[in-house]
């Protein structure tokens, strides 16, 4: 890698080569630290993981060969790997950086506030290499679904971005707002939990996906901007197929299929999501979805309550409701994280395990050629459709609502650094 030069963190610190192994060293230690929690693929580097567990004092595979070039070695070919540093965790950090007081290079400077905190206050950096922030200072604020109109009506929030399509729907009759979308990058799917065993058999999965109307479906909750071709690949992703066709929605056939598979309709799917599913039930996926799994013969059962994935990573429920967008600009990152048997808990969520997908997905890697590559994620992709690890719903955008006050809220799902935020009056070439 060469860097750019002159560049330097907030506390004036020199932005070189050494300050990257340095920033990714702490990373990796820290994420040991944690319990071994990935460093964000840092650990794919030649001697990351020994240095983590100390048993090395150095990393094998990261050297800084002159202040403006790094080279690294990988401990196998990973093409995807330049993608996977767009993540928040390789983030590179200034050696005087603290997780309550974290210091970088970017157009934004820490002022106070804590990730585990409501609020954080920025100021525009000065010394930034890029495009300047527009605006002088910024705060970022974690507000609920339910107060999210309120807050953009009173000032509290001017740029908002959210995958919740009933929010969007409540956002949409606003005259006071702007709506705006990114590209259809967000699956939304319906995890089978195969730390149980009722959904086993890879035909009652199939039932599931052909016992719902995923066209209709959508028509009715009036989600216009989805992308409804049923491909795990996003349109834009490189393997996406074009012309990529969902399953025809077929009752008869679901019924065949949960015959076929040994499915007792004496046994009920309990599926997990949220209570925002469940205080919007009449106009809920989750709910309507239910009711089509019904009227071809299974037997489910909603637990709509809030948290984290518990319930899933502990075995106790049969399906849960998720939108995923990917971490990274890649496929690896929709693929190898949610399929491949080596995934974390949180990325893999219903521990699928599959000996000749992950022997695929471990191929994608491999190719750096683009043309061969986006063939090889097409291939793994056709297998993994074929196993049924989801019911596969659509893809669907990000939305962000801007207030009429500014101009310039981003709704790009990987960079949003809120540069371009300006007062609307000042857009118009007065003074704000």
């Amino acid at each position: 890698f060469h860097l750019r030069t002159g560049v330097r963190f907030h506390d004036g610190e020199r932005f070189t080569a050494a300050a990257v192994v340095a920033s990714w060293a702490r990373t990796l230690r820290a994420g040991r630290a944690r319990g071994g929690v990935p460093a964000g693929y840092l650990e794919l580097i030649d001697g990351a993981e020994a240095y983590a567990r100390e048993q090395r004092r150095a990393i094998d595979g990261l050297t800084a060969v002159d202040d403006s070039t790094l080279d690294v070695a990988l401990r196998e070919p990973v093409a995807s790997f330049p993608a996977m540093l767009a993540r928040m965790t390789t983030a590179i950090d200034a050696r005087t950086s603290r997780p309550d007081r974290p210091i970088g290079t970017g157009p934004w400077r820490w002022v106070s506030g804590a990730a585990s905190d409501s609020v954080i206050v920025f100021a525009r950096s000065g010394e930034y290499w890029g495009d300047a922030a527009r605006m002088d200072s910024a705060k970022v604020r974690v507000v609920r679904d339910a107060h999210a109109p309120e807050a953009i009506a009173t000032g509290v929030v001017d740029c908002l971005s959210t995958s919740s399509r009933r929010l969007v729907r409540r956002l949409s009759v606003r005259s006071d707002l702007r709506l705006s979308s990114s590209p259809a990058v967000g699956l939304r799917r319906l995890i089978v939990n195969f730390r149980r065993p009722l959904l086993a058999d890879v035909r009652v999965r199939e039932a599931l996906q052909v016992a719902v109307d995923v066209p209709t479906l959508a028509r009715v909750l009036d989600y216009r901007d989805v992308d409804l071709s049923g491909n795990l690949l996003p349109p834009g992703s490189l393997g996406h197929e074009r012309g990529h066709t969902p399953r025809t929605y077929s009752p008869e056939r679901a019924r065949q299929l949960m015959v076929a598979g040994g499915y007792d309709p004496r046994d009920t799917i309990v599926m997990w999501t949220t209570t925002a599913s469940r205080d919007d039930s009449l106009r809920s996926e989750v709910y309507l979805v239910r009711d089509y799994w019904r009227a071809a013969g299974f037997s489910v059962r909603v637990l709509a309550e809030d948290g984290d994935y518990d319930r899933v990573l502990s075995g106790q429920v049969d399906i849960t409701s998720m939108i995923n967008h990917p971490r990274y600009p890649d496929p690896d990152a929709l693929l190898f994280d949610r399929y491949h048997s080596s995934g974390t808990a949180t990325a893999n969520v219903g521990a699928f395990r599959d000996v000749r997908i992950d022997s695929l997905l471990m191929a994608t890697r491999r190719v750096v050629d683009s043309t061969r590559r986006a063939r090889s994620v097409r291939t793994a992709v056709a297998a993994i459709d074929s196993a049924v690890p989801s019911v596969v719903l659509w893809n669907q955008a990000l939305t962000t609502a801007s207030s009429l006050r500014v101009v310039g809220c981003p709704s790009n799902v990987y960079s949003q650094n809120y540069t371009t935020v300006r007062p609307a009056d000042a857009a118009r070439g007065r003074r704000g």
